[in-house]
């Protein structure tokens, strides 16, 4: 069960291989990090439900951070630096 998106769409993602899913996603792939995720979730047991927290880091109010929404909300991401962090 999926109760929350976290910078995803079904619409968008289905019939993607997980890792073609997480292509996007800058530097991760080089750091193995996506090797090490599908490996704890290739362990999950039917039945044995578990609760995992994906939080999207966002720069301005908007919680829809779906890829169809990227044109609207895209550019306000490269907007933060170390001296408007705080803001």
């Amino acid at each position: 069960m999926i109760t929350s998106q976290a910078d995803w769409s079904l619409d968008f993602d289905i019939g993607m291989s997980f890792m073609k899913w997480h292509a996007p996603v800058p530097l991760a792939h080089e750091k193995g990090i996506f090797d090490r995720a599908l490996k704890v979730l290739s362990k999950l047991q039917n039945g044995a439900p578990v609760r995992w927290f994906n939080l999207p880091m966002t720069v301005n109010q908007r919680f829809d951070t779906a890829p169809g929404t990227y044109p609207a909300r895209g550019p306000t991401r490269t907007s933060l630096t170390h001296a408007n962090m705080g803001q």
